[in-house]
């Protein structure tokens, strides 16, 4: 993966970020053509910035434990978001809403 100058600085953002806040970052994923970083932390959330302006885009901090996966479905435009108890999130990056939140068995 290249990162561009400017893909630095919302990287150092992210851990100013979580250094404030004594927090840290488990997951990330890139929808580089459409132009944003989702990265889920150790609160829970999942959160959306735009990877060319810094601005956070979306949060979907939903009361979870930690998130430790997440991958992206680009022709779907569909994000997947899990933590360690098997809580599963779909997150519809075209609409920027949760499409799907359950827990798998």
């Amino acid at each position: 993966m290249t990162v561009s100058p400017f893909d630095s600085e919302i990287y150092r953002d992210l851990l100013f970020d979580a250094e404030a806040a004594s927090s840290y970052f488990l997951v990330e994923c890139m929808g580089r053509s459409a132009g944003w970083l989702a990265y889920g932390a150790v609160d829970g959330g999942t959160r959306v910035v735009d990877i060319y302006t810094g601005d956070h885009i979306a949060d979907f901090t939903a009361g979870r434990r930690p998130i430790l996966a997440m991958d992206y479905n680009a022709p779907t435009q569909a994000l997947a978001v899990g933590d360690g108890q098997g809580y599963i999130m779909v997150i519809d990056m075209a609409k920027r809403r949760i499409a799907r939140d359950f827990r798998a068995t």
